[in-house]
């Protein structure tokens, strides 16, 4: 699965593991998959290619305030363009969906029309629309203007 967003001027994509390759042509990978999750550690030939690579274990059945936070950070420090992988691609697009949504004040039915794979899975569309309503009124629009974020 594959997911390009053009957010705050960076590319972002959100990947299944199968299609990251060798990273080529990013400039950042984070990597969202749990320890038992990864088949082999990309690190070592991602950093031959000169691409920064961060784990950020997340548990898609369980997204928190602070997972987003987290990847908002990393996205801020880092350089683009981006790659958010998961096993599958679905929790990578799902933190981008919300990240992107949020950033860009899209509404939820908006980000959902991007990706159609979390549009159908029930659980993480309302994932989306959840916190998107949770933040409707806390518009994160200056994320996209932090320099090296903190």
């Amino acid at each position: 699965m594959k997911l390009e967003l053009e957010v705050a001027g960076q590319s972002v994509s959100a990947l299944s593991e199968d299609l990251l390759g060798d990273g080529a042509g990013f400039g950042s990978v984070i990597d969202l998959r749990r320890s038992f999750e990864v088949k082999s550690d990309p690190a070592p030939g991602l950093k031959e290619k000169n691409v920064a690579y961060f784990r950020m274990a997340i548990d898609a059945g369980s997204l928190s305030e602070q997972d987003m936070d987290h990847l908002r950070r990393e996205l801020a420090r880092r350089q683009g363009p981006y790659a958010v992988v998961s096993s599958g691609g679905k929790r990578a697009a799902t933190m981008l969906l919300m990240y992107a949504a949020r950033t860009l004040g899209w509404s939820a039915e908006e980000a959902l029309k991007r990706c159609p794979q979390v549009r159908e899975d029930k659980l993480l569309s309302q994932e989306v629309a959840s916190y998107l309503k949770q933040h409707k009124d806390r518009s994160a629009r200056h994320w996209s203007q932090e320099a090296g974020g903190s």
